[in-house]
């Protein structure tokens, strides 16, 4: 690693950079935009970009811990317990926020098994046993969308990210011997070798959903795959680590290269859902989305460009640390305001509207009170 070039205690334009792309998923949540126009679905209605970027982002920031660490992140041999210790304590602070989202759907879930002709016996029972479940942070092992998605959709992430925290101590062994203490060639040649061996698994785990169809979830939420976007976090901070800093061998560099990024980012977020699935196969896209969020990502780690000084401002870094507790709160609050104004107005437009202030507000207050819990 090289430490001539020692990089920052913290990288303030990536923590910001997770609001702009939770703002991506937060909008592909609002489908009830969709009935005012036809262009939400097609245009807007596309949080993929974002889903790798979190998870390379993860990777990305564990390692750059490690680099100022003075020890591995696990003392003794690992195993499945002490690894969901070491993973459960990492996300510990999102751990009652988590909780309370999910609880929050409860009422509307219990509701619709009552009028599906279930008993309440039946009902209360079965989500309590599901509760119980998805309060271990488990349920996106199965690679069943039922159980990944239960309660609060969104928690999905958490689980998964969960159980990627469960295997980082075995990863970190293995990048700090085998990439993090070489040249960064070493780590670009993995990347790459890693990016392309995303396309055979995954139509791998799509011929085990087709053989299997009880599968649902595989190629979306499943540890197993999302772990190549960890993986590729990882490397992306090897390069970083042991590179110069662009910014400042550079600045107009930087900021071209931010430049290209946004524009690469926002132009493909746009049109990606215009594209015909004949002429862009469904893994194509899935790559560019991972291409895209990598490339994003590295760039903007140097912070050398004057996107990066304006993601710096305190303001949006604040936004930054927040957003785990948008994205925990805007889907359970979503669905339930969305409930409400189906049943109760007539027009469109005024139910859209009062979603959107309820959302925005609404999730603003949970968003406060999750980051004065997780203070404490």
């Amino acid at each position: 690693m090289n430490m001539n070039n020692s990089p920052p205690r913290n990288i303030k334009s990536l923590t910001s950079l997770r609001f702009v792309f939770m703002l991506m998923i937060f909008l592909c949540h609002l489908e009830f935009l969709s009935n005012l126009t036809d262009s939400y679905m097609q245009y807007f209605h596309n949080g993929y970009i974002a889903v790798p970027f979190f998870f390379m982002m993860s990777g990305f920031g564990l390692t750059f811990s490690f680099s100022y660490r003075k020890k591995i992140a696990m003392d003794g041999r690992w195993n499945p317990v002490k690894g969901y210790m070491y993973g459960f304590k990492k996300l510990k602070k999102l751990y009652t926020a988590y909780l309370i989202s999910m609880a929050m759907v409860v009422p509307l879930l219990l509701f619709e098994l009552i009028d599906d002709g279930r008993t309440w016996t039946y009902s209360i029972g079965s989500l309590s046993i599901k509760y119980l479940f998805s309060m271990t942070m488990l349920q996106s092992i199965l690679g069943i969308k039922k159980y990944s998605h239960m309660f609060n959709g969104v928690g999905w992430f958490l689980s998964t990210l969960l159980i990627l925290y469960v295997f980082y101590p075995l990863l970190e062994i293995l990048n700090a011997k085998f990439f993090l203490t070489h040249d960064k060639k070493r780590s670009f040649f993995a990347l790459i070798v890693l990016f392309a061996c995303r396309i055979p698994m995954f139509y791998f785990f799509e011929f085990l959903m087709q053989k299997f169809p009880f599968f649902t979830d595989l190629t979306y939420g499943f540890p197993g795959f999302r772990i190549t976007e960890f993986a590729i976090g990882i490397l992306i901070c090897n390069i970083f680590l042991n590179s110069t800093k662009m910014g400042e061998k550079n600045k107009k560099l930087g900021s071209l290269m931010e430049s290209v990024a946004f524009v690469l980012v926002f132009a493909w977020w746009l049109l990606r859902n215009s594209m015909n699935m004949d002429f862009l196969p469904i893994v194509t896209k899935i790559e560019m989305d991972v291409f895209v969020a990598m490339f994003t990502l590295y760039v903007f780690c140097f912070q050398g460009g004057v996107f990066s000084r304006v993601l710096s401002i305190d303001g949006f870094v604040l936004l930054g640390k927040s957003t785990m507790f948008i994205y925990l709160f805007h889907y359970p609050v979503r669905l339930i305001v969305d409930e409400v104004t189906r049943n109760c107005c007539e027009s469109i437009s005024v139910a859209v509207a009062i979603n959107i202030f309820v959302i925005v507000v609404m999730t603003g207050v949970f968003t406060v009170v999750g980051m004065k819990i997780k203070e404490k």
